[in-house]
Order: structure tokens, then C-alpha cells, then sequence
């Protein structure tokens, strides 16, 4: 046996070197592998972080939704009774500017008269405020 056989046999250089490159390829498949594998370990961990996040977003998000739907009844509740004090001030006003007008002694005839109310009315606003209905020169008393 020479040399010849030797290099007849069936694998001849270029099947060594193919041979060779195949399993250099197989080491970078295998390291690309584990790269792709480290990546998507990862990724996974940043997309649960994400989710965590986004769940207690949308928990504040609710919270918020019933704290604004609180606040708009709440605004509701106000801007009725607001409506329903409007209503009354007119009213409430004119009295407190008869009852001004009693204070200072106005007669009978002047606080009908500059405030709208009535005899009757007049006279109670003088009474309760413990004064006599015929003081100041009221006419019309007499």
C-alpha cells in the first residue's frame, strides 16, 4: 500500500474540508441558537413587565373613571341645589332688605313700598323684630 492508496480511499481533501466547515457551521448554528434563545428569554421578560404595567395602568385608569363619574354626580347634586338656592334668593333678598329697612326704623308705608312686600308682611317683619307697627311716622297705621 503506497501513497496512492491512502488517497484513494473515499474521502479525499476536499470532503475533509468540507467536512471541516460543516461542523464549524454547526458550532455558529449552535451559538446563534443560544443567542436567539437568550434574546427571546429576554423579550419575554420585558413583555411581562410590560403587561404588569399595563394592567395596573388600566386598574387606574378604572379608578379614575369612578372617581370622575363620583365627581360629575357630585357636580350634579351642586348645580341642583344651586338652581334650587337661585330660586329662592330672590325672594330671600327681598326680605333681608325689608328686614334692613325695619332695622332702621323705616315706617310701615316706606318698607311696602321700596321692597315690594305687603302690609301684612311688613308688620310681621316689624313685630318680630320687636318694634312697635306705628313707629316713625307710619300714615297709613293710623
Amino acid at each position: 500500500m503506497g501513497a496512492d492508496a491512502l488517497f484513494s480511499f473515499p474521502f479525499d481533501t476536499s470532503m475533509l474540508v468540507s467536512l471541516a466547515v460543516l461542523v464549524g457551521m454547526l458550532g455558529q448554528a449552535r451559538l446563534f441558537q443560544r443567542k436567539l434563545n437568550h434574546m427571546a428569554q429576554h423579550h419575554a421578560a420585558k413583555m411581562q413587565a410590560s403587561q404588569t404595567e399595563i394592567h395596573a395602568l388600566l386598574s387606574s385608569a378604572e379608578g379614575m373613571g369612578e372617581k370622575l363619574n363620583q365627581l360629575e354626580q357630585r357636580l350634579r347634586q351642586l348645580e341642583q341645589r344651586q338652581d334650587q338656592i337661585s330660586m329662592k334668593e330672590p325672594s330671600e333678598q327681598i326680605y333681608s332688605h325689608a328686614l334692613r329697612m325695619v332695622r332702621h326704623g323705616e315706617d310701615i308705608s316706606t318698607v311696602m313700598e321700596r321692597s315690594g312686600i305687603s302690609r301684612g308682611e311688613a308688620e310681621l317683619l316689624q313685630l318680630l323684630n320687636g318694634m312697635n307697627p306705628g313707629r316713625k311716622g307710619d300714615k297709613s297705621a293710623a
